[in-house]
């Protein structure tokens, strides 16, 4: 699944985009790496996913870096 244009922008709704990406991957519309790839601060996002019980860090892999 895509994400929704809406989502590449700082806020939706009353949601914080890295809210609105993971209420995406709870409801099984957008995979988590998805999701990462089109956030706008990784570090953040990740966070985000193990606040919500999400088990994401692409960083454990050694697959992707973090933001520079």
């Amino acid at each position: 699944a895509e994400v929704p244009a809406a989502m590449k922008d700082g806020r939706y709704g009353q949601e914080t985009h890295n809210e609105a990406l993971v209420s995406l991957i709870q409801r099984g519309i957008v995979e988590p790496m998805e999701a990462y790839l089109k956030c706008q601060e990784r570090e953040t996002f990740i966070r985000a996913c193990k606040h919500a019980g999400i088990d994401f860090d692409p960083r454990g892999e050694g697959a992707i870096t973090t933001d520079v």
